[in-house]
């Protein structure tokens, strides 16, 4: 199948900070665009496709997603983008999913026995800190109802762009340290696991991925992002660095995920 193109404008989407919109494609299927030049900068759908390229590597819950063409006309004519200034190339579109929940729509907490993939949320921890997630909260996990009416539920994680310990306190977007994670949302998800190994068992799975195919990754970025050769090498260098890094960071979480327990 060749590259879709937008068909329709929907709606933006809200309280994204890149002002993300919802476009219906050719393909018939709608997606969350997020453009190069959005308020925070051309960094949201590069990290957004190195993040989800990876997470979709290793097989973690997260839509699919391309990399869409909209053109000028397309912006032009539809005012929502025009009064954005969005320029034309290259996009980060992720599908959208229908009729998810995200946790804080769930009436309690869900408990493991409702989440049918619940195997992964050791994945999430363990990734979240590889990619150094700044911004996992309850609103970026969703939750897609069982056809059957059970009342389970499969999760998808979404909204990657914060990461690499991006946050509000590192404006200047530098790459810092790899450190523990101790948000409410780690707390509940310990609560999912059956124990350690799993854990440490995430981190064989990414310690197999091959620095040249993280180089290979980097250098695939589309050419109308504007990512210099130099930041590619910085970016390179410390996903390798927080690749490294990651067994000590996730014994240092183990450790507290053990005293969470007794």
């Amino acid at each position: 199948m060749g590259r879709i193109k937008p068909v329709s404008y929907i709606r933006p989407m809200s309280g994204g900070r890149s002002s993300p919109h919802l476009i219906l494609f050719s393909d018939n299927h709608k997606y969350v665009v997020k453009f190069k030049n959005n308020p925070q900068g051309n960094w949201v759908v590069t990290y957004e496709y190195i993040v989800n390229t990876l997470a979709n590597r290793l097989q973690l819950p997260i839509p699919h997603h391309k990399i869409v063409r909209v053109s000028g006309s397309f912006i032009k004519h539809n005012e929502k983008l025009a009064k954005v200034g969005f320029k034309s190339g290259n996009q980060f579109a992720s599908r959208f999913i229908e009729d998810t929940m995200m946790f804080t729509d769930l009436s309690s907490n869900i408990t493991k026995e409702q989440i049918r993939n619940v195997d992964q949320i050791a994945g999430l921890i363990v990734f979240d800190h590889w990619v150094g997630n700044s911004d996992r909260n309850p609103k970026n996990l969703l939750f897609l109802p069982a056809d059957d009416g059970s009342k389970q539920y499969d999760f998808r994680m979404i909204d990657h762009a914060n990461c690499f310990n991006i946050s509000t306190t590192n404006p200047e977007r530098k790459f810092l340290p790899l450190k523990v994670r101790k948000k409410e949302v780690y707390r509940w998800c310990n609560t999912l696991l059956d124990n350690k190994k799993q854990l440490s068992s995430f981190v064989d799975r990414i310690m197999e991925i091959k620095n040249d195919e993280i180089y290979e990754l980097i250098h695939s970025m589309s050419g109308d992002w504007l990512v210099t050769d130099e930041d590619k090498e910085i970016l390179y260098k410390h996903i390798k660095y927080a690749k490294k890094a990651l067994p000590e960071t996730i014994d240092d979480y183990i450790k507290w995920y053990v005293k969470g327990k007794k």
